[in-house]
C-alpha cells in the first residue's frame, strides 16, 4: 500500500493546504503493519492500527496521482519511508522503477534499518541517491525503546557508511532518556563517518508507551541543535565542550565566535537530507518549533540564540 504525508498531498496538489508551510520533499510510506514495537512510534507492532507517523497523517493515495503531481510539482527530493514487513523492499523497488519509468529525475532516499549490505547495495543500484538506516535512539537507551540491542545496528550503518561514502544517512531522536554527552559523542561518531543525520526531537504521541512522557526542554534542544550543526560545519567537537552529569555546560570557545557562526538561525532549521524539511513532524503549527522547516526570520535567530545564551557558559575551561 503506498501513502503519502498530508503535506506531501498538499504540495503535488492533491489537497487543498492547510499549514502554513509546505514540504520540499515528497515522504511517501510502504507497508500497513510493522513488526518493530520501537515505544515512540505510532506504526509500532502492539499500537492500534494509525495512519500517524510520528504528529504526521500519511493517508492512502493511488501511485497514479503521485506520478502525476511529481512531474508538475516544484518538489526537490522523494523520500520513501518503509513500515518493516514482509515485502516491503519488493514494493520499493516496484516504486523506484516506477519513478524511472514515468520519468520522475528527483533525488530518492529510502529510509529503513535494513540488516544486509545487499539490499541497501541493489537500492542504491536501482536508483536510490541514499539510504537511511534509522537508529533512533543511543545506545544507553536503545534496547529498552526499540526492543533490541543496539551493537549490530550501530556497526552495520558505520560499515555501510565506509562502503558506500555520502550515501549513506541515519536518525536520531534527542530526549528519548539518554544524556547529552552520550548523544553528542554518537552524532560525531556518525559526523566523523560522513552519516547524514535527520536530527528529531522526541515527541509524545497517543496509543504509545512513552505517550506521558514530555518532549525535551526547547533550551536543551536549541544546544543540542547548535552544537551539532557546528559539528558537521567541522567548527566544534567534543573536545570543546565542557559537562557536568552528562550535561553540557560549556564551551572552551569564545561567545561572539560562535554566535557569529550561528546569527543566520540556518542551525536551527530541520536536519538530514539536502531539500528535507520535515514540516510539523515534531510539533504543532501553532508552536514553539524544535525544527523550523524555513529560513528564519531575523526576530526568530535572535531567540533562539538569546536561548542558547542562557543555557550555556562560554570560554568554559572548569570540571564540574
Amino acid at each position: 500500500m503506498l501513502r503519502a504525508s498530508s503535506g506531501t498531498l498538499c504540495a503535488l496538489g492533491l489537497k487543498k493546504a492547510a499549514g502554513p508551510v509546505l514540504p520540499t520533499t515528497a515522504y511517501l510510506m510502504l507497508g500497513t503493519k510493522c513488526r518493530r514495537n520501537c515505544l515512540f512510534c505510532a506504526q509500532r507492532r502492539d499500537a492500534p492500527p494509525s495512519v500517524m507517523l510520528s504528529r504526521v497523517d500519511f493517508p492512502p493515495v493511488e501511485w497514479e496521482a503521485v506520478l502525476e503531481g511529481l512531474r508538475r510539482s516544484s518538489l526537490e527530493r522523494i523520500c520513501f519511508q518503509l513500515v518493516c514487513q514482509e515485502g516491503v523492499l519488493r514494493e520499493t523497488e516496484k516504486g523506484l522503477a516506477l519513478l524511472r519509468q514515468h520519468g520522475v529525475a528527483l533525488p530518492v532516499c529510502v529510509s529503513y534499518l535494513f540488516q544486509r549490505e545487499e539490499h541497501v547495495r541493489r537500492l542504491l543500484a536501482l536508483g536510490a541517491e541514499r539510504v537511511s538506516l534509522p537508529l533512533d535512539a543511543a545506545p544507553s537507551v536503545f534496547a529498552g525503546v526499540k526492543g533490541e540491542e543496539p551493537f549490530a545496528p550501530y556497526r552495520f550503518v558505520l560499515q555501510m557508511a565506509r562502503r558506500y561514502p555520502g550515501r549513506i544517512g541515519t536518525h536520531l531522536i534527542f530526549g528519548l532518556g539518554e544524556n547529552e554527552e552520550e548523544f553528542l559523542a554518537v552524532y560525531q561518531k556518525m559526523v566523523d563517518s560522513g552519516v547524514t543525520v535527520g536530527l528529531f526531537a522526541f515527541t509524545p504521541l497517543k496509543n504509545t508507551p512513552l505517550a506521558d512522557r514530555d518532549p525535551p526542554p526547547l533550551g536543551r534542544y536549541r544546544v543540542v541543535q547548535a552544537l551539532t550543526y557546528l559539528m558537521e560545519k567541522g567548527r566544534l567537537s567534543l573536545r570543546d565542550m565542557v559537562f557536568a552529569g552528562g550535561r553540557v555546560k560549556g564551551l572552551k570557545k569564545d561567545r561572539s565566535e560562535i554566535l557569529a557562526l550561528l546569527e543566520d538561525g540556518a542551525a536551527f532549521r530541520t536536519r538530514g537530507c539536502p531539500g528535507c524539511n520535515r514540516p510539523y513532524f515534531n510539533e504543532s503549527p501553532r508552536g514553539p518549533l524544535y525544527n523550523y522547516p524555513r529560513e528564519l526570520t531575523e526576530e526568530e535567530a535572535k531567540e533562539a540564540l538569546a536561548v542558547l545564551e542562557r543555557e550555556l557558559e562560554f570560554r568554559c575551561t572548569r570540571f564540574f
